[in-house]
């Protein structure tokens, strides 16, 4: 039976770039944003509006739901693939952990991370290129601020961090953590590790999903196709067919927004990158 493996975290921390990598792997179908996660976060939701209503008690209901969603989830693989893995790369999944466990318990997950600098950097990077006004939006639509007495670098720094798709994450990540639900069945992948070591971070992973080493082509990477422009600005998924080697801790911000970042975030810094702040 094909296992679903969901992949998820922030944006902009190489899961596009890592899903076309797994892909490679025999055992593997790579799956972006395929819907799934979409349609059993809308079966939660009509099961909220509409559990009341219903004629049979709540352990029925809740017993007919997870079985709705475990064998339309078997069909919506089958149907794609009879390879072992279904990887599938969705933002969304974060938000429907519990239904996952719930539906199928033992589901592992890959997180995807990164440096915060990294992200809000990458961010800026697609602002100055795009052609779009999101930009704008902070610094000359409605202002809720005195533009005169306000630092405008902070003003970005927050907007970035306070956009749904960081947020989000954010919030479910510091939820595994405070709430005491991180297991063995995640697998946080740091993007500058993958990018710097990037045989010795598959070979985790692969042994993490339950699969074969495999020894991948990183001078050939196949692009599994992708629709953008839902996604943009930030959303831009497009990678190089080559991995090449760069430094992923070069960030080249202001102090002050590094400062920022760390301080507003410390507790991410202190689980996921000590290295950090041990050495302040």
């Amino acid at each position: 039976m094909t296992i679903l493996v969901p992949m998820c975290g922030l944006p902009r921390s190489g899961s596009t770039l890592l899903v076309n990598l797994i892909n490679q792997h025999p055992d593997v179908y790579g799956s972006p944003d395929s819907l799934l996660s979409t349609m059993l976060n809308g079966i939660q939701l009509s099961l909220n509006d509409h559990i009341n209503a219903s004629q049979y008690n709540s352990d029925i209901c809740y017993d007919l739901f997870y079985n709705f969603c475990r064998e339309g989830s078997i069909s919506w693989m089958n149907t794609l693939t009879d390879k072992k893995i279904f990887l599938d790369k969705n933002r969304l999944w974060n938000e429907i952990v519990d239904v996952i466990r719930n539906t199928f318990p033992g589901t592992k997950f890959i997180v995807c991370i990164r440096d915060l600098r990294g992200i809000y950097k990458s961010f800026l990077k697609i602002e100055d290129k795009t052609p779009m006004r999101y930009k704008d939006q902070y610094l000359f639509g409605d202002q809720d601020y005195d533009y005169r007495q306000t630092d405008i670098e902070e003003v970005k720094v927050d907007s970035v961090f306070s956009e749904p798709m960081v947020r989000k994450n954010l919030v479910m990540i510091k939820e595994l953590l405070d709430c005491n639900k991180l297991d063995d069945q995640f697998l946080f992948v740091r993007y500058e590790d993958l990018v710097v070591n990037p045989e010795d971070e598959l070979s985790i992973i692969y042994d993490f999903i339950g699969i074969p080493p495999f020894s991948n082509d990183l001078d050939n990477i196949q692009q599994i196709p992708f629709h953008d422009p839902i996604f943009l600005p930030y959303g831009r998924h497009k990678i190089k067919p080559k991995l090449e080697s760069s430094n992923p801790w070069e960030f080249n911000l202001i102090p002050k927004s590094e400062d920022k970042i760390i301080s507003e975030n410390y507790w991410y810094y202190e689980e996921f990158y000590p290295e950090v702040v041990s050495s302040e």
